[in-house]
């Protein structure tokens, strides 16, 4: 059973007609719907608290819209009923409240028209509005109200679409389907996981790995990764830096990497997870007994970090050696041994070697600041021994004595040579260094940065972005060393480091937005995945649900993707429909099922999860029931999920660094989906885009163009090739094709160039969808365009 709040106000609507209604719904949704209404508060209780508990937790709400309802929002009259419920549910519908959006369900109970009746965001919400103005009851004092022939002829076939609506979403809501889908995210997310508990949320499932499943990697790696086109290319490449977003399988693809990494051709790989780290801690201790004043012009807390990069890196290349000796020769605790006997770190390496059994286990928490204590050891040093004469003798000393090349001499002393030697020593084997799993301890330094006064929360933005800024420059020196750079050939000593690291998607972006030019397009690959790609991930756990073996899906014999997933979904769930649709005002428009699905995504594996999640559980909880249209259910679930996304996905994504994206979205409120980039500026020009890091707001109108349409929000086509018929409703968005640039400061070129807001966005801004056809109307054909080879 789920509740149902009735929202009117009493200049339209009588209680007794009111009333009668929730009979013939109650009769017709056989006791599954509880119906609310004002006038049901008991005597003497608070009617807010009726009102606000009920409609804040209700699952749908039935509007019984007239030119009084309207006129209470119009005029913003807040002390009526009818303006608190409304306001009620828009904060509900804007997921300012912890429950999950209620399903509005529109009715035309008095008035002209729905122009003049129904308020426009509520109508946005569900655009099909049922007309009940003839529902009214007859009767006398000392009888009970009944309603005329005439009416039942007219109002009982709309009540049965509205009890069907309801019914439908009892069925997509109820505990039995959530608990289904739950149980599916988890299994697809994260398969041969760990059972769930009643405790477990969908945000917990949400941050499991697939290396916490109860398998080997080379399990996963045969039955469950898809290899894509991107992955294929990063076994033969040595890319350094790599790009994700939110749910785009950097970690799975870390790990895979991990496992091709061969004994034969790599030393124990080098795998740092920064979501161990106490972020907080390990970064702040970067302070000088000078003033640190006198450092500005050298800007020296940036280079700091440079140090401490090349430092870790160093260690953690000696630890890796280490780790390979003992798997070599046996021993059960070799030490660093000759490596680094008498340098500075010895002592501390031994000791965190001797804590970890093998190189998995290593704390390389503790070797970062262990690199940091030795960088600052240096750098006190060097500001120790620079000449006190005057400020630019002081200074040129400084940066005599602000070397790698000196500071990795300093920290090894002559074990440097040695440990240069026994890299040698293997031949061609190279060092694998992997950095991942950010998200969660930033986040968690960024909270603990809003409770702090401006100054202080400056002071660390700074840090904690110079902190990764200075391994993207590390990592492009090695790569690509500068042939004229003083400190060239220490680059070149780590050469024979195989970079894998993967940043986030909004860390990248405020990266690049830094003063320093430490990345740019060129030295970063994104994750990308192509459509088929992704339906074969899909299928692959689809066959995890529901027990379908490989040897019934031979890829030698059937090379078709579209042929295979169709086998699958035979055998594994033959009620999932084969199509879905897109409603343009009242005109379907057909797409394939995945397809649809595809359009509420941002091309990202958990988002296509996500959805198919709910369509399974729904489809698993009215298995043996009467037949009935399962596609308006599923396109309802499709919705639902997709609010979700843009929620957590989306914006829970960018927030962290996107600190005002709220304020921003807020403006496309109402907006029409298709729209020129004049009216953009209109609605986007007057605000600055503020992010986390001090000094990387944007403020210029082509930079903020450039910006949403980087992070999938905005996309474009041109007019021109429009209006000669090619490719009309086709929009390019950044995460379908990398090739698709613009200059987004040319107004010669902006005259033509008409954008296109996600179809995700759509629900949740209330969009105007005035285009002649959908915005991304996908079909197998286009999206082949898509596979060929870069």
């Amino acid at each position: 059973m789920i509740d149902c709040f009735i929202t009117f106000c009493e200049d339209d609507a009588r209680q007794v007609d009111i009333k009668e209604l929730i009979k013939e719904l109650q009769a017709r949704t056989d006791g599954r719907i509880k119906f609310h209404a004002y006038f049901e508060n008991e005597a003497g209780s608070s009617l807010d608290d009726f009102m606000n508990g009920t409609l804040r937790d209700c699952k749908c709400v039935l509007g019984l819209f007239g030119p009084g309802y309207k006129s209470r929002i119009d005029s913003t009259a807040e002390k009526s009923g009818a303006y608190q419920e409304y306001n009620t549910i828009v904060t509900r519908l804007h997921g300012k409240v912890g429950t999950a959006k209620p399903k509005v369900i529109p009715v035309l109970w008095a008035g002209e028209g729905i122009e003049d009746t129904v308020p426009d965001l509520l109508m946005s919400s569900n655009p099909i509005v049922t007309d009940l103005r003839k529902f009214r009851t007859l009767g006398q004092r000392h009888t009970a109200p009944f309603l005329p022939e005439k009416t039942k002829e007219d109002c009982y076939p709309k009540l049965d679409k509205i009890a069907e609506a309801l019914q439908m979403q009892e069925e997509i809501v109820s505990p039995e389907v959530e608990h289904i889908a739950r149980d599916n995210l988890h299994r697809m997310l994260s398969p041969g996981g760990d059972p769930l508990t009643e405790e477990t949320s969908v945000a917990d499932i949400l941050q499991v790995k697939y290396e916490h499943g109860k398998y080997d990697a080379e399990s996963f790696l045969e039955h469950y990764y898809t290899k894509t086109r991107f992955s294929k290319r990063l076994k033969f490449r040595n890319v350094g830096l790599i790009s994700g977003r939110k749910g785009s399988g950097k970690t799975t693809l870390v790990q895979i990497r991990e496992l091709e990494a061969e004994d034969s051709a790599f030393f124990p790989v080098i795998d740092v997870s920064v979501n161990s780290w106490n972020i907080h801690s390990l970064i702040q201790n970067t302070s000088f007994t000078q003033s640190e004043g006198d450092f500005n012009y050298i800007d020296l807390e940036v280079r700091f970090f440079d140090f401490v990069w090349s430092a870790f890196v160093s260690l953690s290349m000696a630890i890796s050696l280490t780790y390979h000796e003992r798997n070599r020769s046996g021993e059960a605790s070799p030490g660093v041994g000759r490596l680094l006997n008498s340098s500075f770190s010895a002592k501390t390496l031994d000791r965190l070697i001797g804590d970890a059994e093998t190189v998995d286990d290593f704390d390389y928490a503790a070797l970062f600041d262990h690199s940091v204590t030795a960088a600052r050891r240096y750098i006190q040093k060097i500001v120790d021994q620079a000449s006190s004469l005057d400020e630019e003798s002081f200074k040129q000393d400084v940066l005599k004595g602000i070397s790698i090349r000196k500071f990795l001499f300093d920290l090894f002393g002559n074990e440097f040579n040695k440990m240069k030697s026994a890299i040698y020593e293997n031949g061609n084997k190279r060092f694998l260094f992997c950095f991942d799993r950010f998200d969660t301890e930033i986040q968690q330094y960024r909270k603990i940065d809003a409770q702090m006064d401006e100054k202080v929360k400056k002071r660390r933005s700074e840090r904690e972005v110079n902190w990764l800024s200075s391994l993207t420059v590390f990592v492009n020196r090695t790569l690509r060393p500068d042939q004229l750079a003083h400190d060239r050939d220490i680059y070149e000593y780590f050469a024979h480091v195989k970079f894998l690291v993967v940043l986030p998607f909004d860390r990248i972006e405020e990266i690049r937005r830094n003063q320093r030019d430490s990345i740019s397009s060129e030295t970063v690959e994104e994750i990308r995945w192509q459509p088929k790609e992704l339906l074969t991930m899909l299928r692959k756990r689809i066959q995890v649900l529901y027990g379908v073996k490989d040897d019934a899906i031979d890829k030698t014999k059937i090379k078709d993707a579209l042929k295979r997933f169709e086998i699958c979904r035979s055998m594994a769930c033959p009620q999932l429909p084969d199509e879905s649709h897109v409603m343009l005002g009242n005109k379907p428009f057909k797409m394939d099922l995945f397809l649809y699905v595809l359009r509420h995504t941002l091309f990202r594996p958990r988002d296509i999860l996500i959805h198919y999640a709910s369509i399974l559980a729904y489809l698993e909880s009215v298995k043996g029931r009467a037949p009935r249209d399962i596609t308006e259910p599923i396109r309802e679930i499709i919705s639902q999920e997709t609010q979700k996304i843009v929620e957590y996905e989306f914006v829970g994504e960018l927030r962290d660094t996107w600190t005002n994206i709220d304020d921003v979205l807020k403006l496309f409120m109402g907006s029409e989906q298709v729209i020129s980039a004049k009216n953009l500026e209109q609605i986007i020009g007057p605000i600055d885009f503020k992010f986390y890091h001090h000094g990387s707001d944007l403020t210029k109108f082509s930079h903020k163009l450039e910006f949403l349409y980087g992070i999938g929000f905005l996309g474009f086509r041109s007019t021109r090739q429009a209006g000669a018929g090619k490719n009309q409703n086709w929009f390019n968005f950044d995460f379908m094709t990398s090739q698709a640039r613009l200059p987004f400061d040319s107004d010669a070129v902006m005259r033509h160039i008409e954008f296109a807001i996600h179809p995700i966005f759509v629900e949740s801004l209330y969009l105007s969808t005035n285009h002649k056809k959908p915005v991304l109307l996908f079909d197998w054909r286009k999206l082949d365009e898509l596979d060929r080879p870069d």
